[in-house]
């Protein structure tokens, strides 16, 4: 299986595509023009708006590095200075414990997530940013208040962009153990390296 968009070391170098909230939390290749995105547990890369293939990240150490706009796949053991974490999932989606008002709250991980989501008995005490419009398989388009968020994932903090899910996807986070989503803010703020296979995750 060959990897979309890589050079011999398995690196993608890419343009994030933050700057427009329709588009964020995805990445592109450099000169290819296609539009990639890494969600729950896939790789896929094509045009923007289909799937054209999927990379199992169960296979592979995927280095995100979104600060020098690269993402790296190894077999091999990828070297980052940094802490390390302990992960779980729940039907191959990761799940991470991050500290939002003094609380510890597992979310899934959902690299292809320009929305982050919490509970409303969490959001509720914060002030709106504003509603942002979003699109999940099965539930289609919806609109959502976001709340810019101080989160704590060990002993890094950062601000994250936090949503309501639908009741009917609110649920389906209660089936996995889980309070909420974190996306493509974590990945923004720091480096990671997600190992799903040994359920680890490195980041600095």
């Amino acid at each position: 299986m060959v990897l979309p968009n890589t050079n011999n070391s398995g690196r993608i170098p890419i343009d994030i595509v933050n700057r427009n909230p329709k588009t964020r939390g995805q990445f592109a290749p450099k000169n290819k023009g296609s539009v990639c995105s890494v969600i729950r547990g896939s790789v896929c890369s094509g045009k923007e708006g289909s799937l054209s293939a999927f990379f199992p990240l169960s296979n592979y150490k995927v280095l995100f590095d979104y600060r020098n706009e690269v993402i790296q796949f190894s077999k091999e053991e990828i070297e980052l200075k940094g802490s390390e974490s302990r992960i779980s999932s729940f039907m191959g989606i990761p799940i991470v414990e991050l500290t939002i008002d003094g609380q510890k709250l597992k979310c899934f991980l959902d690299t292809g997530a320009r929305l982050s989501y919490l509970p409303e008995r969490v959001t509720s005490e914060h002030t709106s940013a504003g509603k942002e419009e979003d699109f999940y398989p099965g539930v289609g388009k919806f609109e959502t208040e976001c709340f810019d968020i101080t989160t704590s994932f060990g002993d890094h903090n950062f601000i994250a962009r936090y949503g309501n899910l639908p009741a009917m996807l609110q649920m389906t986070l209660m089936m996995g153990g889980t309070d909420g989503i974190i996306g493509f803010d974590l990945f923004n703020n720091l480096t990671v390296v997600l190992d799903l296979k040994n359920k680890r995750l490195q980041y600095a």
